[in-house]
């Protein structure tokens, strides 16, 4: 979907980008392709099992030129993030002036989350829907906010269910994501979509 929304390829980097399989697949396509993670294992391997340029660590200024990326991708990234705001501040100064960033996170429907939140307290003494290290549950109103905040337009938001992994969550319940590679969130100029 992503591909299929750029017309050139340039420069991307993947934060959070694992052991590189998106990396791998942007880069055969023809993408300059950067990455950066916080595991040193997978950062590891994606250097060495595919020869990607990955830095292990977190997003810091610094770490990259200004202007010098075309697309950043966090693919459920944002919401294990402290302080989202200081993230989205460096990727605005990294990406060019008409860069994309492209965003996938989970989203739980308002009902589905406080009924979960409740009948999980009750249970099992934690919320239903806790994933570890998940630090921020956003919705489409706060997470549009959150970008605004920081400098972005939100060219376009959308959303698909998505099956769960019984290893991973509590059956019953589905995962209404954020598109990745469909959530298209260009810089603005001047209020303007760029």
């Amino acid at each position: 979907p992503v591909k299929e929304s750029l017309h050139f390829k340039g420069r991307l980097l993947d934060i959070g980008c694992g052991v590189g399989f998106f990396l791998k697949v942007a880069s055969d396509d023809g993408w300059e392709a950067w990455g950066i993670e916080p595991s040193r294992f997978a950062s590891r391997h994606a250097r060495e099992a595919y020869g990607l340029n990955v830095a292990t660590g977190r997003l810091t200024g610094g770490l990259f030129p200004e202007v010098y990326f075309d697309v950043i991708t966090m693919w459920d990234v944002i919401a294990h993030i402290p302080d989202p705001s200081s993230y989205l501040r460096e990727i605005h100064r990294l990406l060019k002036r008409d860069g994309l960033l492209v965003i996938k996170t989970p989203h739980w429907a308002p009902r589905s989350f406080a009924v979960a939140s409740v009948l999980g307290r009750f249970l099992s003494g934690r919320g239903l829907l806790h994933v570890d290290y998940q630090l921020y549950y956003f919705n489409p109103a706060g997470l549009r906010e959150l970008l605004a905040a920081n400098g972005y337009t939100v060219a376009s938001m959308r959303f698909v269910s998505e099956a769960r992994k019984k290893s991973s969550f509590q059956p019953g319940f589905r995962n209404i994501t954020y598109e990745a590679a469909r959530l298209a969130i260009r810089l603005s100029s001047g209020g303007e979509s760029l």
